[in-house]
C-alpha cells in the first residue's frame, strides 16, 4: 500500500470511530444533540473523514495525471518514430521512383539500339538478295 492511501485509510478510520463514538455518546445518554462537546465531536469527526477522502481522492488524481503524461510521452515517441518511419519511406519512394525513370530511359535507348539494327540487318538481307548483275533483256 502506498503511504499516500495509508494516510488515507488511517484518517478515513479515525474519522468514522471518532462518529461512532459520538454515537455512542448520544445513545448513553446525551440530554441534547446540541451540547457543545458533542457538537465539536461531530465536527471533528467529519473533518478527519474529509481529510481521508481528501487524501484518497487527491492521490488517485496524481497517478491518473502521471499516467495521462506518460501516455502523451509515449504517443509524441510513437508519433516522431512514426515520423522518421514516414521519411525513410519517402526517400525510399524516391529513389524507387529515380530508379524507374532511369531504367525507362535506358529501356527506351536499348528499343532504339534494336530497331536501328532490326533496319540495319534488314537492309543488309535486302543487298544480300538483290542481284549485284542486272540482265538487260531487250
Amino acid at each position: 500500500m502506498k503511504k499516500e492511501n495509508f494516510y488515507a485509510v488511517i484518517a478515513a478510520i479515525s474519522g468514522m470511530l471518532l462518529f461512532v463514538i459520538g454515537f455512542l455518546w448520544v445513545v448513553g445518554g446525551v440530554k441534547s444533540l446540541f451540547e457543545l462537546p458533542f457538537v465539536a465531536l461531530l465536527i471533528l469527526s467529519f473533518t478527519v473523514i474529509l481529510i481521508g477522502f481528501c487524501f484518497f481522492f487527491g492521490t488517485k488524481s496524481q497517478i491518473l495525471q502521471k499516467k495521462i503524461m506518460k501516455s502523451m510521452e509515449q504517443q509524441n515517441k510513437d508519433d516522431s518514430s512514426l515520423q522518421t518511419e514516414s521519411n525513410s519511406l519517402k526517400a525510399e519512394s524516391d529513389f524507387l521512383e529515380t530508379e524507374s525513370d532511369f531504367l525507362r530511359t535506358q529501356s527506351d535507348f536499348q528499343q532504339k539500339k534494336l530497331d536501328s539494327l532490326k533496319n540495319l540487318t534488314d537492309s543488309l538481307e535486302r543487298k544480300r538478295n538483290t542481284p549485284v548483275f542486272k540482265v538487260d533483256l531487250n
